[in-house]
C-alpha cells in the first residue's frame, strides 16, 4: 500500500489596491498530509525552444475533503504545480489533477 504524502496548497487572494489602483495580493498556505500521488505524463517539445515541457500528476485524497480549488497551486515533491480544472469531489474523497509547465 502506498504511503500518503504531504502537499502544500498556495492560494493567492486580492488584499486591496496600490497607489495606482492596481490590485495587490497576498498568498496563504495550507498543508495536507494525506495525499496519494499518481505521477502522470511528461510531454517533450518536438523542437527545442518551441513549446514548454508539460508534466502532470494526480492527487487522491481518501476519506477527506481538503480545501483545494482550481485557482490554487500545490507544492508536490519540490515542484509547484497548477491545479488543472475543478477538483472532483466524491463522498469518499477528492481527486485533484495537476499540471506543471517548464520552459
Amino acid at each position: 500500500m502506498k504511503t500518503p504524502e504531504s502537499v502544500t496548497r498556495y492560494r493567492r487572494s486580492q488584499t486591496g489596491t496600490d497607489a495606482y489602483n492596481r490590485p495587490t495580493y497576498s498568498e496563504t498556505t495550507a498543508t495536507f498530509g494525506d495525499a496519494l500521488v499518481a505521477p502522470g505524463e511528461s510531454t517533450e517539445p518536438g523542437e527545442a525552444g518551441r513549446k514548454p515541457v508539460l508534466v502532470t500528476a494526480t492527487l487522491y485524497f481518501r476519506d477527506t475533503h481538503p480545501d483545494i480549488v482550481d485557482s490554487d497551486q500545490v507544492l508536490l515533491r519540490g515542484n509547484r504545480y497548477d491545479v488543472d480544472g475543478v477538483p472532483q469531489v466524491w463522498p469518499s474523497g477528492v481527486v485533484v489533477k495537476l499540471r506543471l509547465a517548464r520552459g
